[in-house]
C-alpha cells in the first residue's frame, strides 16, 4: 500500500511538471515513468495507461470532494463551511489540478459536470430541491446547478486561484442564495 501511493505521488508529481511543458496527448508513459524515476512495468503493474492514470487521479479527487460534501450537511443546504473545506480541499492540491485543467479543459469540465450529477442522485435534499425548483423544469434547474457550481470553481482556477477560498466560498454561497446558518 505504501509503495503504491508513493509511485501514484511519483507519477502524479511528474504528470503536473509534464502538463506544464506540453498537453496531454503528446505525453508518453515512457516520459511519465522517466520523470517519476520509475520503471514502464511498475507503471503497468498499476495503470493501464496514461488515461487510466489520469482518470484515477481525478476520480479520486472527486470522491474527496464527496466525502467532504457528505460530511456535515445541514438540511438542504451546505453550510458555508463545508463550501470552504471544499475549495480548501483543491488550492491544497492546486498545482496539479490547475495543470490538468489548462491543459485539458473539456475533460475537467465533463468529469466535474458528471461529479455534480453524481452528487445530486446521492443527496436526497439536493435532488428534491433542483426537481422542485419553482420557476424552471427539472431539466433547466439541473443546468444551472451544474453551469453554476463547474463555471465559478473552474473560472477561479482558470484565473491561478487568484482569490482566497474565504473570497470564492462567499462567491458560492451568494451564487446559490445559500443562507447563513
Amino acid at each position: 500500500m505504501i509503495r503504491e501511493t508513493d509511485t501514484r505521488d511519483k507519477l502524479k508529481k511528474a504528470l503536473m511538471i509534464l502538463l506544464n511543458e506540453k498537453s496531454l496527448n503528446d505525453i508518453s508513459v515512457s516520459e511519465l515513468t522517466k520523470e517519476a524515476h520509475i520503471n514502464r512495468g511498475t507503471f503497468y503493474l498499476h495503470y493501464d495507461d496514461k488515461m487510466d492514470l489520469v482518470d484515477n487521479l481525478v476520480e479520486e479527487i472527486f470522491e474527496e470532494l464527496k466525502e467532504i460534501l457528505m460530511s456535515e450537511k445541514i438540511g438542504s443546504k451546505y453550510s458555508y463551511d463545508i463550501i470552504k473545506k471544499v475549495i480548501d480541499y483543491v488550492k491544497d492540491d492546486f498545482d496539479f489540478i490547475y495543470a490538468l485543467t489548462m491543459n485539458s479543459y473539456n475533460y475537467i469540465n465533463d468529469m466535474l459536470r458528471k461529479f455534480l450529477l453524481a452528487l445530486i442522485d446521492t443527496l436526497p435534499e439536493l435532488k428534491h430541491s433542483i426537481d422542485n425548483h419553482p420557476f424552471l423544469p427539472k431539466d433547466y434547474s439541473t443546468e444551472v446547478f451544474l453551469s453554476l457550481n463547474s463555471g465559478i470553481i473552474l473560472h477561479w482556477i482558470r484565473k491561478g486561484g487568484v482569490e482566497s477560498t474565504e473570497e470564492l466560498a462567499n462567491f458560492f454561497y451568494q451564487a446559490s442564495n445559500l443562507k447563513t446558518t
